[in-house]
Order: structure tokens, then sequence, then C-alpha cells
């Protein structure tokens, strides 16, 4: 994984640096870059996770701005964050404007960009190990209970690894909104026994095959009917 800054001044790149690093990934993956021409060379070679712009360095010249059109239609799988100049933006918060594209002003808090460079980079290792589906269900349930605060478009962007039918979000929905709920009385309804159920054994056939899954719940089935008695 690999992400590109263009920006002239030194100190936005220190930073950057600083952040990524934080989020786990190795200097060696960070490039620091002059100009837009230098970025449309390097992602010919590579296609880094995340490319951070100021907008000093394409505004100036019309050139430049086609050539970073270009990159971004190239990449619509890259995050693009476009930093704008105080004067015209100044505030602490972000703008998506497209499904890859982030517009901030540098007097974002620090804590902000962090996690949604955090997000973007835990979005590509879940794509690289396989682990869209997980990551899906514990962002959407994080954010659906514990009210966490999720990045738009971070839950819509693993919903193809796990199917986009309203039914398939409603069948969830009602089987881990239940299974999540304190172990209480208090807290469950007549279907909270049966989603549990349905939950447990779809953990167990995530982590057995068929043949070895149904021996091992045939057994524990006898064990729970026929307990042996302690001495």
């Amino acid at each position: 994984m690999s992400s590109l800054i263009v920006d002239k001044c030194y100190y936005t790149q220190l930073a950057l640096h600083s952040l990524l690093q934080l989020n786990g990934q190795h200097p060696k993956d960070i490039l620091s870059l002059k100009d837009i021409d230098e970025l449309q060379a390097t992602c010919n070679s590579l296609t880094p996770e995340i490319i951070f712009v100021n907008e000093d360095c394409f505004t100036s010249d019309a050139q430049s701005g086609h050539v970073l059109r270009e990159v971004i239609d190239a990449h619509p799988g890259t995050l693009f964050f476009v930093f704008i100049s105080k004067e015209n933006l100044n505030y602490q918060n972000y703008v998506p404007i497209r499904k890859n594209i982030i517009i901030l002003s540098k007097s974002i808090r620090t804590a902000t960009i962090y996690q949604l460079i955090a997000h973007n980079l835990l979005l590509a290792r879940s794509a690289e190990l396989d682990l869209q589906w997980p990551l899906h269900h514990a962002l959407r349930y994080a954010h659906t209970i514990m009210d966490t605060p999720v990045p738009p478009g971070a839950v819509a962007a693993l919903a193809g690894s796990v199917g986009q039918q309203a039914w398939m979000h409603r069948w969830r929905d009602a089987l881990y909104l239940r299974m999540l709920r304190p172990d209480h009385a208090s807290t469950a309804d007549a279907w909270t026994p049966l989603a549990r159920s349905m939950l447990y054994l779809h953990g167990h056939r995530l982590r057995m095959p068929p043949h070895l899954l149904l021996p091992h719940l045939l057994r524990k089935t006898l064990r729970g009917l026929f307990p042996k008695e302690k001495p």
C-alpha cells in the first residue's frame, strides 16, 4: 500500500508522513512529489491508496488541472484529499464531493484527518485480506448501536461484498441487532433466542466445512440432552 503527497509545504509533508506512519504505513511507501506531472508519471507505475494534493499545485496552471482530472478518472479506487487554501476555505471539517474525492482545509483537526486516513487504509486492507463483509458489519453496527463516527461512504464502499438488496439488510439487522443486545431478559424479545441460535450456527459454518460441522453439532446436542453426571 502506498500514499502520495503533492504539496510544496515541507511542514504539511512532515505532518502527513507522521499521520500515515501512525496508521501503519511504512516510510518507504510514502512519496512526496513536486508537481502534478510527476504525480501522473508515478501513478502510471503504481496504484496508491491515498493521494494528497494542494490546490496551489494545479489551480495556477490549466494543464495541471486537466492532468489531475485524468489521474482521478484513471484511479477510481484511490482516495484523493484536496487541500484548499485558507483564503477560500477556513473551517475544521471536510466535504466529500465524489466517492473518492474529499475537499478539506489545512485548518482541519488532526484527529479528523487521522480518522479519514485510518478508515481508508482499513478498507484497502480488508480488500487485500478478503475481509470486507466482517468489516462492513463491524462499521455498520458500531455506528448503529454505539453511534461511532464512520466517514461517509465507508459502509457503502463495502456493501457490494455483502449484498446490497434492501431485504438482505433487513434480514441481517433482524439477527445482529438482537444478538448484539446485552444478555438480559429486559433487552430480549420472542425472536432473540432464534436470532442467536442462527448466528451461532453461522459462526460455526464459517469455521468448519459441512462434513466436520454436522458431527460437531450432533455431539454438542447429545451432550446437552444427556449431560454426564458429576462424581
